[in-house]
């Protein structure tokens, strides 16, 4: 009986949360598989598109529609932007995630938000490239990782920048405005405006081609 109830109270809550989701974002296409949590801390412009699979949460990232109600991170998202299939975008404990307007977040991708992490306009980031704008402390032997700080400082990537498939872009970093970052490279450092970062760790290899005259 008790299992029974607990079925109706998700269906309900479910259809609820749709019904919300539906009225707040109405110039927006949301696929019926993808998961939106705490809707009051997500924004997101008109004309983009939420593909299937694809998870914004701002409180926890697996969170079903009872959980998250009450979210504490928050997340925008410009116009004309695509999450594809798969991809989550998750934030908590004041965090934010900010994409400007026609970014494309291409499948699977994850992208964390503990402390901030801002996407700048026209960028396109690959499948399988992972974002975290945080550490976990390690400083003690005597107490668990997972029971000590996690500390962060944020992640800013500039506008129309080039991210390859399967890179790891560590807390801390800045991406210049133009630049490029090789697939399946780990980002530890500032990587300059209009350059061309590969490798693990990733360095610059040469700057970009100069406008035609």
């Amino acid at each position: 009986m008790m299992f029974l109830l607990r079925y109706i109270k998700n269906a309900l809550l479910t259809v609820w949360h749709r019904y919300r989701t539906d009225r707040k974002f109405r110039n927006v296409l949301i696929a019926n598989s993808a998961r939106l949590g705490s809707i009051d801390h997500i924004s997101i412009g008109e004309s983009s598109a939420i593909m299937a699979g694809a998870e914004l949460n701002t409180s926890c990232p697996s969170a079903s529609a009872a959980y998250a109600i009450g979210g504490k991170g928050s997340i925008t998202i410009g116009k004309n932007c695509s999450i594809r299939n798969g991809a989550i975008l998750a934030c908590s404990r004041g965090g934010e995630i900010t994409l400007g307007d026609n970014v494309q977040i291409n499948p699977y991708c994850i992208l964390y938000g503990y402390r901030r992490l801002t996407i700048g306009a026209n960028t396109l980031i690959a499948a399988h490239t992972v974002i975290v704008p945080n550490n976990h402390s390690f400083n003690t032997r005597n107490q668990l990782i997972c029971e000590q700080e996690v500390i962060g400082v944020g992640i800013e990537i500039g506008e129309d920048v080039w991210i390859g498939a399967n890179v790891t872009i560590l807390d801390g970093v800045r991406i210049g405005n133009g630049a490029v970052v090789g697939a399946s490279s780990v980002v530890t450092k500032d990587v300059p405006a209009y350059t061309i970062v590969v490798g693990v760790p990733a360095k610059v290899i040469r700057e970009r081609c100069q406008t035609d005259a």
